[in-house]
C-alpha cells in the first residue's frame, strides 16, 4: 500500500517489516542477507491427500480380493483361451497369429449361458461369421443381436459380402463411420468386453486384444455404439 507521506514529495511504501514506511529513494538499510533465511513453515489445510490415500487402500483391497487381476497369453486358437477367461473385475491380454478367428471366442464366452445381448463393432466380417451369429440367435443363445459395421465395408465391398451379411442378420446390422473393434457379451454374472485390433474374420496379421469382465465397461461401450448407429 502506498501513501503520500515523504519528505521532498516522494512517496513512502508501507509493509509489515517497515510499519513506519520506507522513503523513496530508500535511505533505510535493508538486511539483504536476511532474505535468504529459511521461510517459516506453512501449514496447509490438506496435509494428507485423502483421495490418494483412499484410492491406494481400495486398490490394495482389490488385489487381495481377486484371484488374478490380469493374465498375459498367446493362444493358438479360441479353445486355448477357455482357462484364461477373466472373472468379474479381471482382464486377459492376448497376442495372436493371423490365422486366429476372433468370431470363435463368442461361443467360448457364452459357454452354456444365454446372452441378453451380443453387440459387435467391426470394420468388416465374412459370410461365415454372419451365419454363425444367425445360428446362435436362432437357437436362442442370444436374445438381442446388434452389429455395427463400417461405412467402408458397406460401400466399398466388391464381393457382395455386405449384402450377404445384411441378408442373414437383417435389421441387427447398422452402418457407421467406425474403425472400432469391440465385442460385448452380456450374460450375467459375466459381462465380457473384448477390445483390440482384430475384426471378426482372420487377417493374416498379428493381432492383439484384451478381454475384460466388467459390466460398467460393457454398458459404456454399448451406449456409444448405439449413438453411432443412430447418428
Amino acid at each position: 500500500m502506498m501513501e503520500g507521506h515523504s519528505s521532498a514529495g516522494a512517496s513512502a511504501f508501507f509493509c509489515a517489516d517497515f510499519p513506519h514506511g520506507v522513503d523513496a529513494p530508500w535511505t533505510t538499510e535493508i538486511d539483504v542477507e536476511g532474505l535468504d533465511a529459511p521461510r517459516r513453515e506453512v501449514t496447509f489445510p490438506l496435509q494428507v491427500n485423502r483421495y490418494m490415500r483412499e484410492y491406494h487402500a481400495m486398490k490394495a483391497g482389490d488385489k487381495r480380493s481377486r484371484r488374478g487381476i490380469r493374465r498375459l497369453v498367446r493362444p493358438e486358437n479360441a479353445a486355448d483361451l477357455a482357462e484364461h477367461l477373466p472373472e468379474p473385475g479381471e482382464c486377459t491380454h492376448a497376442v495372436v497369429r493371423g490365422d486366429f478367428v476372433m468370431a470363435d471366442i463368442i461361443s467360448l464366452m457364452l459357454r452354456e449361458s444365454t446372452a441378453d445381448i451380443l453387440a459387435i463393432s467391426t470394420l468388416g466380417m465374412s459370410t461365415a461369421n454372419a451365419s454363425m451369429l444367425a445360428t446362435l440367435r436362432a437357437s436362442g443363445r442370444i436374445r438381442r443381436l446388434f452389429l455395427l459395421v463400417s461405412h467402408y465395408f458397406s460401400q466399398v465391398d466388391k464381393t457382395g459380402t455386405y449384402r450377404e451379411v445384411k441378408g442373414l442378420l437383417g435389421d441387427s446390422v447398422a452402418v457407421a463411420r467406425t474403425h472400432a473393434k469391440v465385442i460385448l457379451v452380456s450374460a450375467a454374472p459375466s459381462f465380457f468386453v473384448v477390445e483390440g485390433s482384430a475384426n471378426l474374420r482372420s487377417s493374416d496379421n498379428i493381432e492383439q486384444f484384451a478381454i475384460w469382465n466388467d459390466q460398467d465397461l460393457l454398458e459404456w461401450h454399448l451406449e456409444w455404439m448405439k449413438e453411432a448407429a443412430h447418428a
